[in-house]
């Protein structure tokens, strides 16, 4: 297979690639939006967003303009083209940041109002909002690549002698010594503005959300996530830049996961089967993994089966945690931080304990509870908290998806509620982003009849068995 056919069968995959992201575009532009009051709170943030991220791409250009010229100058020889596979980078990313924004900030209201006719309406809205990005970029980036390859190679070619065939040769042989330092010219460019573009994002959400706390709340009396807040729709605006032009870093490798008994068997799930397909593949190696379900797995599954369980960090470190008898004395009273992980992933603050709320939340008919439910305890002295928040009224939270006002709030409204149990403190308890260290306890399976507990051991203790884990812990 030639170079040129090569490039082509790759300029046609990224042509492939835009074309469907077109006719998605398409699609989600007739949907109708027939709500007035969200037409106009979509537009605020469609227009916003539109201008932070063309304010945000007249600052980066003189930065891209800079480095591509000092990694022109710098370089020598081939690996001078590495400041065209960085421009072409950086104007890949822009581009497919500039799509992504124009299509999710249309499909956001979109998807709100499709909403109101059915689940099913509103995910196929959601998701073709989401194809438009993820075609864009894979489109884009094909694309780019394939472009900068081809000029390299026209300018390799230019100054080589000989035949089509040796030039040909020669030009591969001189690439394929050069081509990872090429591509890193492009990954560095198009990594360059999407990460300035999360950054950004994120800098811009944070003070959108001081200035609601501050100004909305405080001084005008509207409420945080009210629209008539113009620091709400900032607020959005930073989501936004933040999370469609940045980079995609949803799955960070954070991971827990249990060993069952090999000899566990429930009708939900068809295990034999599973087995059966782990047959070695064609080359000899042996099949790793066979799916067997993915929904509603807990539910069906008996405590008794479960062997170890597995924490991993980022870094693809594991700490094997044992079943033990949950022996804990908690005092009754005290307000505790939940994380459901499980089938449910709501953030609670009870004064339930720790055992009291596996039974609260598994009891039937509860509206926001589950048959089974996997959660863990979050480190964090509450009467020790409203001490720090009313010295330091932006003190860290160990959740960074909670804010530490709204806790604040709902402490002293479950203080001055004594017969409310359990206050919801957000949707999605995020785990992937609070650290194994600020977890209290361990981590506990429970139904109404059984239970079984994983005592995540101290810190110290940890440092001593599994120094690696403790490390990125």
């Amino acid at each position: 297979m030639n170079f040129n056919y090569i490039m082509l069968l790759a300029s046609a995959g990224g042509i492939l690639a835009l074309g469907l992201a077109f006719f998605k575009t398409l699609w989600i532009f007739k949907q109708p939006v027939e709500d007035e009051k969200l037409k106009r709170i979509g537009g605020h943030v469609a227009e916003g967003a539109m201008a932070f991220l063309a304010k945000e791409y007249s600052v980066l250009l003189p930065f891209v303009i800079v480095v591509t010229v000092l990694l022109a100058v710098f370089n020598r020889g081939v690996l001078r083209l590495q400041a065209l596979s960085f421009a072409a980078g950086a104007l890949c990313s822009a581009l497919a940041g500039f799509i992504g924004m124009k299509v999710a900030t249309a499909s956001n209201s979109r998807t709100t109002y499709a909403a109101k006719s059915g689940l099913n309406k509103a995910f196929k809205v959601a998701f073709s909002g989401g194809t438009v990005m993820g075609m864009s970029v894979v489109g884009l980036a094909l694309l780019g690549i394939s472009f900068t390859f081809v000029v390299v190679f026209k300018v390799v070619s230019g100054s080589a002698a000989g035949d089509s065939t040796s030039v040909e040769k020669t030009v591969l042989d001189s690439l394929a010594r050069s081509v990872l330092s090429i591509l890193a010219g492009f990954s560095l460019g198009a990594s360059s503005i999407a990460l300035f573009s999360r950054v950004g994002g994120g800098i811009f959400t944070k003070a959108a959300d001081v200035v609601a706390d501050l100004v909305g709340k405080v001084e005008a009396d509207i409420p945080e996530d009210d629209p008539r807040n113009p620091a709400t729709i900032a607020d959005n605006v930073g989501d936004n830049v933040g999370d469609v032009a940045g980079p995609s870093r949803h799955y960070e490798g954070k991971l827990i996961f249990a060993d069952l008994d090999i000899n566990f068997r429930n009708p939900y799930f068809d295990i034999d089967r599973g087995l059966a397909g782990l047959v070695p593949h064609a080359d000899g190696c042996p099949k790793a993994t066979k799916f067997i379900s993915t929904y509603r797995v807990l539910e069906h599954i008996d405590f008794k089966a479960i062997g170890n369980l597995y924490l991993t960090t980022p870094d693809a470190v594991t700490l094997k945690l044992t079943g033990a008898k949950h022996e804990v004395l908690h005092p009754k009273g005290n307000l505790r931080i939940f994380a459901e992980i499980d089938p449910l992933k709501m953030l609670l603050l009870t004064d339930y304990d720790f055992m009291e709320f596996g039974k609260f939340i598994t009891t039937p008919n509860n509206p926001k509870g589950a048959p089974k439910i996997f959660y863990t305890q979050i480190d964090i002295d509450i009467d020790e908290f409203l001490k720090d928040i009313k010295q330091h009224p932006f003190v860290g939270m160990p959740i960074e998806t909670l804010h530490p006002s709204k806790l604040r709030d709902a402490v002293y409204e479950m203080k001055d509620n004594p017969e409310k149990r359990t206050k919801g403190l957000s949707l999605y308890s995020s785990l992937n982003s609070i650290p194994y260290r600020c977890l209290r306890y361990g981590f506990m399976f429970a139904d109404q009849n059984d239970s079984k507990f994983f005592p995540l051991p101290k810190q110290e203790e940890i440092e001593k068995i599994n120094y690696k884990f403790w490390r990125s812990m």
